[in-house]
């Protein structure tokens, strides 16, 4: 064919659309399905045809350099600049891609498309930062959902941490723990390493929809028939149809993730995502009591014998209450023989006692059961869906095997080396709980809990150590009970888990050197005591829900020190402004920042504003007990006064001491530091009101006092009043 023939076709073509050239310039969207009318172009390049194409629709048109080389024929009818750009890449194995941003088609061959060639990328990096969720795990669950299209890169930077298995934080210390947690790790480094080593394949990704099966099909055969050096990943990414990458990347310090992409449409997916899930973590305080019962079934039996003369003789009582019915005696039977004289249990509920002229015996029989023991009464603050791990006890050194060694000598016996195997082992009690916060306010909680005690020689094993001979060798066993459950806890409600019950049975025997030796007869000369212990563990567990930092500090700081929680309401100076307000018509004057039960106003004083006084002299009398030089620079008109020695009857009940301690003064108003102790062995509840004596108001430190030895039996009250301690008490008009 002449040169001349293409370009008479091509002026034909120029003059069929040239009426499409003069029309005024409409919107890209409605250019691109403008009917362009006919078009005959044949054995002509493509960049003559998408020229011709982008004069007549207005439309950008752009090839490249490959691409507009190749020579085709066309003949279409009534068909739009959309059209013939969609024509040329179905008859020319070709790729295209709309950028509505620049108004331009983009016509490249299927390995230039899959390279991703500059000319083709608009890629824009945006840096998203986590204000809660966890950036690593952000990062994986984009490489998740994008699948292959996302590179994801670990940053070299300094560990923050490990993470932690629940499993591991049952059984194992810290160390297997970090083992565990570095195994993870090293798995998603292997599985980044091989989406990394076929970055060529990630990088290709999937288009969903961006070409039909049979563009796809043309493309890829074409590739195989050009045999361009594409790599087989190449060739399976053009199979599927390709996207642009996604390249992710965190910073774990600032909780910063980094993703550049040339998708603007995934990048605004992504960022819909981390909003998403970038929600503040919910926790729960766990105020747990662990406490053991012990059902206990203990028989004490004791049997005392002793022989009297018949004549009498002036004696004081014996320090051995030998006669429990009587207290002392003035005259009494000379003491022959005694066999037992075993001390009268304080306790016992049995006692037999038979007395002659000649003969006093007695048997003793008590019989004790069921005590409780507080093992521990922690409080753990745990993250929603986060364990929580407690372990009570000790780490003890196991003997869990023996190997034996035998070295013959030439002129010596045969010795045998016996070397113990030890392992260290965590023993106690150890509890995970894994906390689940509902959206009602319930808390669903996994309990893992196990109690072990170790048996010194508690089994042998057979260990041959030599000429045939077989050692029984005596190792460390260890009695271990477990439960798991899954409890769902009401918030501030509390639940118990129990049923871990261990068994086990001691004897113990005093007796008369010889005498409770003797077969049968010897029990009467012996005293024997057979427990049967069982122990059952209770845990009891109250969630309180922390929906915020704020609120969980309140939570905290109350179940802790209810004290200290009232005593800094009043040493803090916040509250002044409070205090200078006037009070309420009507109202009582009383010390603001104490608890509602333990602070009660109970008289009044005349001034326009006690309630500012009440308050400066607790607080200043509350101060000089723990910083008084403090109270002395800051308050120096208030003086100090001597207070009485020896205990007050401020209680009107027995069982509770009253100390006074500091006393203060400012004018007319007196204030003293009196320290309260429960001697009882109940808990007793303070009612200010049911103080004796005259008081204007008294601030405690808690409202009950809680039984002898207990951490809580002591605490500090301030009375304040219009006189002296010493007259107020009384009741003393000043």
């Amino acid at each position: 064919m002449s040169a001349s023939r293409p370009l008479h076709l091509l002026a034909a073509a120029l003059l069929a659309l040239a009426p499409l050239l003069a029309t005024p310039a409409a919107p890209a969207e409605d250019r691109r399905n403008t009917t362009l009318g006919t078009i005959d172009l044949r054995d002509v390049r493509i960049n003559d045809v998408i020229r011709l194409v982008a004069e007549a629709s207005g439309v950008n048109i752009v090839a490249t350099q490959d691409v507009g080389q190749r020579i085709v024929s066309l003949y279409l009818r009534d068909t739009t600049a959309h059209g013939v750009v969609d024509t040329l890449a179905r008859v020319g194995g070709l790729w295209y891609r709309w950028r509505p941003e620049s108004n331009t088609y983009l016509l490249m061959s299927a390995a230039e498309y899959q390279r991703d060639v500059g000319v083709l990328r608009d890629e824009e990096a945006r840096v998203f930062r986590l204000r809660h969720h966890n950036v690593v795990a952000a990062a994986y669950m984009l490489e998740s959902l994008f699948g292959e299209r996302v590179e994801l890169s670990e940053p070299t930077e300094e560990p923050l941490g490990e993470t932690l298995d629940t499993e591991e934080l049952r059984r194992n210390d810290s160390g297997s723990n970090n083992r565990s947690s570095n195994d993870n790790w090293s798995g998603r480094n292997d599985s980044n390493s091989r989406t990394r080593s076929t970055g060529t394949r990630s990088s290709a990704g999937r288009r969903s929809g961006a070409a039909t099966a049979g563009q796809q099909e043309e493309a890829a055969q074409l590739v195989a028939e050009a045999g361009t050096g594409v790599s087989r990943e190449q060739l399976r990414a053009v199979r599927q149809g390709v996207e642009p990458p996604i390249y992710v990347t965190y910073n774990r310090l600032h909780n910063l993730l980094v993703v550049r992409t040339g998708d603007d449409r995934a990048l605004q997916q992504i960022a819909e995502l981390v909003k998403s899930i970038d929600l503040p973590t919910r926790q729960v305080l766990l105020e747990m009591r662990i406490i053991e019962v012990r059902l206990d079934n203990e028989f004490r039996r004791a049997f005392d014998m002793d022989l009297f003369s018949g004549s009498e003789t002036s004696s004081g009582s014996s320090a051995q209450p030998v006669n429990p019915l009587r207290a002392s005696d003035t005259s009494g039977p000379r003491v022959v023989a005694g066999l037992g004289n075993y001390a009268l249990d304080s306790s016992s509920t049995g006692l037999f006692q038979i007395i002659n002229s000649r003969i006093r015996a007695r048997l003793q029989l008590l019989e004790e059961k069921g005590r409780i023991h507080n093992l521990a009464r922690p409080m753990v603050l745990a993250s929603n869906n986060e364990p929580a791990r407690l372990f009570i006890g000790e780490e003890v050194v196991m003997v869990t095997g023996a190997t034996a060694q035998t070295t013959t000598g030439v002129n010596s016996p045969a010795l045998t080396t016996v070397t113990a195997e030890t392992e260290q082992r965590d023993i106690g009690t150890t509890l995970v709980v894994h906390p689940r916060i509902n959206d009602d306010r319930t808390v669903t909680l996994t309990i893992d809990q196990e109690s072990s005690r170790r048996i010194q020689g508690g089994t042998s094993i057979p260990l041959a150590v030599g000429s045939g001979q077989i050692l029984d060798y005596p190792i460390d066993t260890m009695d271990t009970a477990h439960i798991q459950v899954a409890a769902l806890a009401k918030d501030k409600l509390t639940i118990a888990v129990g049923g871990m019950i261990r068994a086990e049975t001691t004897k113990s025997r005093q007796q008369i050197p010889g005498f409770g030796d003797i077969p049968v007869i010897g029990n009467l000369f012996s005293r024997d005591v057979e427990t049967d212990a069982q122990r059952e563990l209770v845990l009891l567990i109250t969630p309180h829900i922390l929906d915020n930092g704020e609120e969980g500090e309140q939570v905290s700081y109350r179940q802790i020190s209810p004290a200290a929680e009232a005593q800094s309401r009043l040493l803090d100076p916040r509250h002044d402004a409070a205090a200078d307000a006037p009070p309420a018509p009507g109202a009582a004057p009383a010390a603001p920042g104490a608890a509602p039960a333990a602070a009660t106003p109970t008289g009044r004083t005349d001034g326009e504003d006690p309630t500012a006084r009440y308050i400066r002299l607790t607080r200043h009398a509350l101060l000089a007990r723990r910083a008084p030089e403090e109270a002395a620079r800051t308050a120096p008109a208030i003086a100090a006064q001597d207070v009485p020695q020896g205990l007050q009857e401020l209680w009107p009940e027995p069982g509770i001491q009253a100390v006074a301690l500091e006393a203060w003064r400012d004018g007319g108003l007196h204030a003293t530091v009196v320290r309260l102790v429960n001697n009882s062995l109940r808990p007793i509840d303070i009612d200010p009101t049911r103080l004796r004596g005259h008081w204007l108001a008294a601030t405690a430190e808690r409202a009950r006092l809680a039984p002898l030895d207990a951490a809580d039996s002591a605490m500090l009250v301030v009375l304040l009043s219009d006189r002296p301690f010493a007259q107020a008490l009384a009741g003393v008009r000043p």
